[in-house]
């Protein structure tokens, strides 16, 4: 409240960050909650640490408890900036997003960036559970035929999500890695090749 005039400056304040804000708290005007945590030494958006968000000490960032996400760790995750908006992590009171891979971006940012790509911009793996997705990939790709003039064609493909390199059939779209442990789609095409008529199949 102002000194002496009883009036109310912001639903929400932090004594360590300074921090006034009359849309977070339990008040009227309230529309979301912030919570101050000591590690990161910043206000977030959240209920708090051990509601809705903890804090990791590896990775040095708060990570969304959410029921069936995992967290992998990356030392010291937000010391770089978010890779959509260039805005620093470890400064930012936006609510944050932890991929698969382990990196880390603004939850609005991953959101707008997830509706056409779903490889990070960072290392280019898969951000999220794409199971559902590569099924039907492979539903299509068992209901097409591969054109007579490319039986002779293989592509050497690279992994995004494995690493692994392999060669496999030529397709036009949507090379699937071999690794019964992967059967990712999230590849790249590194070369392609015409093999002679009786010539033995190139390895890896």
């Amino acid at each position: 409240k102002e000194r002496g005039q009883g009036r109310v400056l912001g639903e929400y304040f932090c004594g360590v960050c300074k921090l006034w804000d009359n849309t977070a708290g339990k008040g009227e005007h309230a529309t979301k909650s912030i919570y101050h945590c000591p590690y990161c030494n910043v206000c977030r958006v959240g209920k708090g640490l051990g509601i809705d968000y903890k804090h990791c000490m590896k990775c040095n960032c708060c990570v969304e408890l959410k029921k069936g996400l995992t967290h992998k760790c990356i030392n010291q995750a937000l010391e770089g900036r978010c890779p959509i908006c260039i805005e620093s992590l470890r400064t930012s009171t936006k609510p944050l997003k932890a991929l698969a891979c382990a990196h880390v971006m603004h939850d609005e940012c991953y959101k707008r960036y997830r509706k056409d790509r779903y490889t990070c911009p960072i290392c280019n793996k898969s951000m999220d559970d794409m199971s559902e997705y590569f099924s039907r990939l492979d539903q299509a790709a068992n209901a097409s035929q591969m054109d007579a003039m490319f039986a002779n064609t293989r592509s050497r493909i690279l992994c995004n999500d494995c690493g692994s390199k392999s060669i496999v059939q030529y397709r036009l779209m949507h090379h699937k890695c071999p690794r019964r442990a992967c059967g990712s789609y999230n590849t790249r095409v590194v070369e392609t090749m015409v093999l002679r008529p009786g010539a033995p199949e190139p390895t890896s």
